[in-house]
């Protein structure tokens, strides 16, 4: 996370109402969604592939991988979010962007055991920000060793 003296700046999405967010410094860009390829034999939780500047990149349904209930298309407001991993870029489909937040890292708590042990290791904590319980994601973490190398392979040589 980017962190100034005691916080860290990221950007805030919603899926449903849950509140969410990422570290400002691995998003290297926000878009609308367009129509996304399809491929054969894809993880469920790949919506599908968009190609950006000959580069292709797989975008994510958060919504499958949080477990959350899964919509059919794209709302006016949903964003793709292109998010830098090590060596990769992936995008993840969300509801809505709304803007940038500074959290204090003293007001980050451990992700609530109420959480599924299969969606924890996706979140670095939570924060309660104006009445709101906002999920801090863990990017490095949204992906597997595996799913990493198979999303990877969709890049060109």
């Amino acid at each position: 996370m980017t962190r100034e003296i005691g916080q860290v700046r990221g950007i805030l999405f919603r899926l449903d109402d849950g509140w969410f967010f990422v570290d400002i410094m691995r998003v290297q860009e926000i878009i609308r969604p367009r129509e996304l390829g399809t491929l054969v034999s894809m993880p469920t939780f790949v919506a599908g592939v968009l190609t950006l500047r000959g580069t292709v990149v797989p975008v994510l349904n958060l919504r499958e991988r949080f477990d959350l209930p899964v919509r059919a298309a794209a709302g006016p407001r949903s964003r793709i979010l292109l998010l830098s991993l090590p060596g990769q870029r992936i995008g993840v489909l969300v509801d809505e962007v709304t803007g940038v937040l500074t959290l204090d890292v003293d007001a980050i708590r451990p992700p609530p055991r109420l959480m599924s042990a299969r969606v924890t290791p996706f979140f670095i904590g939570v924060a309660g920000v104006q009445e709101r319980l906002i999920s801090l994601v863990n990017i490095d973490r949204l992906l597997s060793a595996q799913e990493q190398c198979t999303l990877g392979s969709l890049a060109p040589q």
